[in-house]
């Protein structure tokens, strides 16, 4: 049996409504895209900061994406780890 380690990254605001599982490196990679996308200088170096940390990263580990996600302030998309 094969393990995939999947993040789930979500929004559940009526009018935004958003859900997407993706692997860990790929949620990462998006959560990246996300925080440049808002535009704001914050978000902008939170996802400077997360690209930086996460380039340093031999192996994802659980507790090692729980590190990197920690690293945002996370008020625009929620996660949960698989």
């Amino acid at each position: 049996m094969s393990k995939w380690n999947a993040i789930t990254l979500y929004d559940n605001d009526e009018r935004t409504y958003y859900r997407e599982t993706l692997s860990w490196k790929n949620g990462i990679q998006h959560l990246i895209e996300v925080l440049r996308g808002f535009g704001d200088d914050e978000t902008y170096k939170q996802s400077k900061l997360l690209e930086k940390e996460y380039k340093k990263v031999n192996k994802l580990t659980k507790k090692e994406m729980e590190r990197l996600l920690s690293l945002t302030d996370n008020a625009y998309l929620d996660y949960e780890l698989h």
